[in-house]
């Protein structure tokens, strides 16, 4: 039987990690969707985000794993590899993770808590950064700094 649930939460992520509670999850449900409106702290010198970030989440069980597919909307503001100006540009970024209550150490699984809690800070973090490109430009006509700056 697949029952599935549609959960609109507001999160606040401000200073502290984003949980969202699944011990019903590991009880029989097998699917849940999230659409999650929430704060990241600032995390890098380089990159910041414009508050708040969307994430649309999507959960299936299998046995004792829960895959995740998402899809982030972040206005990310950051420096331009040419004139060192500070700009932002909206950005989405897709991902696929998995958690585990107990992940193995070689794999990419995120951890599942004893509470049945799985913490997204991290992984939305590492999206922003491992998305976000080598030459970072304010536009593709930039000229770069003035008098040899940056």
């Amino acid at each position: 039987m697949n029952r599935r649930s549609v959960v609109i939460a507001q999160y606040n992520m401000i200073g502290s990690s984003l949980k969202i509670n699944l011990s019903d999850f590991f009880s029989g449900q097998d699917q849940k969707d999230f659409q999650i409106n929430g704060n990241l702290a600032d995390f890098d010198d380089e990159i910041k985000v414009k508050n708040p970030v969307k994430v649309e989440l999507k959960l299936n069980r299998a046995d004792d794993k829960i895959l995740a597919a998402g899809k982030m909307k972040a206005e990310v503001i950051s420096l331009c590899s040419r004139c060192g100006k500070k700009f932002s540009k909206k950005k989405e970024f897709d991902f696929d993770s998995v958690f585990s209550k107990n992940p193995d150490p070689e794999s990419d699984e995120w951890k599942v808590d004893e509470a049945g809690n799985i913490d997204l800070t991290d992984l939305l973090i590492q999206e922003i950064i491992v998305n976000m490109p080598v030459k970072n430009l304010c536009n593709s006509k930039c000229k770069g700094a003035k008098n040899g700056a940056a």
